[in-house]
This record gives structure tokens, sequence and C-alpha cells, in this order.
């Protein structure tokens, strides 16, 4: 099953460089793009959304996530 996830960035402008590169090594086989807002999460993986929150939070660390992206529970494209 496809699926995409996506994860709003605090600033779109300037995503976050070294966070990026580690988020694709802790996450191998999914593709990682950008929309102008987030970050978008591409892969065959039923359980995508779950994956990349775990990365997520093991790449940016508790203190440091809501610098960088909005909350996880980010709305509509969610998934």
């Amino acid at each position: 099953m496809f699926a995409v996830y996506r994860l709003a960035l605090r600033n779109p402008a300037r995503p976050p460089a070294a966070a990026l590169d580690r988020l694709r090594e802790e996450l191998p086989g999914v593709e990682i793009g950008a929309d102008g807002q987030a970050l978008v999460f591409m892969a065959e993986h039923p359980d995508l959304g779950e994956r990349v929150r775990s990365a997520a939070e093991l790449v940016c660390g508790d203190e440091a996530w809501t610098d960088i992206f909005h909350p996880l529970d980010n709305g509509p494209g969610a998934a």
C-alpha cells in the first residue's frame, strides 16, 4: 500500500538540512520531498506515519522538535 505523510515545517523557507539528512538515514526506502509548507514522505509502508514520527523524534530530540516542526498531529494530509 502506497502511503504519504506530511510533516509541517515551522519555517518552510529554511528546511532543516541536518535533520533532513538524518531522516533520510533513519528512513531507508522512503522518498522525502517538500511541498513548500511541509516535508512529504512517500513509501510502500502501511505504517509510514508511525515510522516518520518515530524517526523525527529520534533525530530532533524532545527539546528541538517544536523549533523545527509543527505538532505531529498536523491535521489534513497527516496519515
